[in-house]
């Protein structure tokens, strides 16, 4: 997508939330001009989109074909028509089963490039376990910890993981470099026209594998940090917590659209406004003002959480301030030990980000006016 397409997608995107999380709240599809966002528990789209496709849900299955790039988050995440131009998908399970024009970009849980699949540019995969059944006609980027390789791939395969296989239809026609910490499987069928390198591990190369494998004990002063931040948001500012919170629970997927939006066009949008001399100090503030949001999206996840279970346990003082803050903490702490827990670490920071900007993104709308009231006199 070109940046300009971005600045407006963005803006207006703003603008529709604002109005349909105030006045429809059962709208899901905002549309500008022919690029098409959606948002919702389950997400079916079965039209085809003539621009751009964003759409992020619990469940994701798109039925139609997209004419522009393709934009989706969500916990199922399933591809089945062609994509004109690019794909960039995360989610718990990631399945594309349909011709892509250019290149995919995707990491998931589970992440599968499907045999009705053809990506005729690149691909860059990462994933607990992924399996490539379908071809890629330029190069290869795959990291997980399983890989399987069964497809034609049309230029030079570099892999990392901790199992790595070839099937009998892996075809590779460059080099294939990987990275693992067992001995490639390798189908006596898989033709790899090129060399093939194991690479190295870290070890011994500046990098100390010792801190990378054991996260455990890393981190906890910026932790320490994060909970003063959450104690400030849901003791000092109850109000604001609260409303963020009630943004989140909602409207999740909604804020999670919003979300994506904020963490992908901010940057994108600030870059360009950086190309005049004039722009690089609003550039600049920009960049400074979404590195913020990202962490109070952090934060306002892990307070909304901590409001929710002391809503569970015990809700004779889910409205005191004192137990509030300590919900907040320890939701922190919860987050903190799942985000050292390999490969779903990751996954989870992110989606405490996403959701915690898009609902700080819709907490910003003002306040829906109240009815005026009507007197019985009135009235009769």
């Amino acid at each position: 997508m070109d940046g300009k397409r971005w600045i407006l997608a963005a803006a207006a995107l703003c603008g529709a939330f604002a109005v349909s999380a105030a006045d429809e709240r059962g709208a899901r599809v905002t549309s500008l001009a022919a690029d098409r966002f959606v948002a919702g528990g389950t997400v079916r789209e079965r039209d085809a989109v003539k621009g751009d496709l964003i759409a992020t849900g619990g469940t994701v299955d798109l039925e139609g074909s997209v004419q522009g790039d393709l934009l989706t988050a969500g916990g199922n995440v399933q591809v089945r028509e062609s994509v004109g131009q690019g794909v960039y998908a995360a989610g718990g399970r990631v399945l594309i089963n349909a011709p892509v024009a250019r290149n995919v970009r995707a990491a998931g849980g589970h992440l599968e490039i499907g045999e009705k699949a053809s990506i005729e540019g690149n691909a860059s995969l990462a994933g607990g376990h992924v399996d490539v059944r379908g071809p890629v006609k330029g190069y290869l980027q795959v990291a997980g910890g399983e890989v399987l390789i069964d497809a034609a791939i049309g230029g030079d395969v570099v892999a990392a993981g901790g199992k790595l296989e070839l099937g009998p239809n892996a075809k590779i026609a460059g080099t294939l470099r990987y990275r693992s910490s067992e001995e490639l499987k390798r189908d006596p069928a898989a033709v790899v026209t090129g060399s093939v390198e194991r690479l190295p591990s870290l070890q011994g190369k500046g990098f100390s594998v010792r801190t990378y494998r054991n996260p455990w004990t890393r981190g906890w002063f910026w932790t320490a940090g994060v909970v003063v931040l959450a104690l400030i948001l849901a003791g000092a500012m109850p109000v604001v917590g609260q409303r963020i919170g009630g943004e989140l629970r909602t409207q999740p997927w909604i804020a999670l659209l919003a979300g994506l939006i904020a963490l992908v066009c901010v940057p994108m949008a600030a870059v360009i406004v950086m190309l005049t001399i004039i722009g690089i100090p609003l550039g600049l503030l920009a960049i400074l003002c979404w590195l913020a949001l990202l962490l109070l999206g952090y934060v306002a996840t892990a307070v909304t959480l901590g409001d929710l279970a002391l809503a569970r346990a015990k809700p004779e003082s889910a409205a005191r301030t004192g137990w509030r803050m300590l919900a907040a903490a320890l939701a922190v702490l919860a987050l903190a030990v799942l985000a050292r827990i390999p490969v779903v670490g990751g996954f989870v920071v992110l989606a405490a980000i996403l959701f915690g900007m898009g609902a700080l993104i819709l907490a910003i709308k003002p306040p829906r006016p109240s009815a005026p009231a009507v007197s019985a006199a009135a009235a009769v």
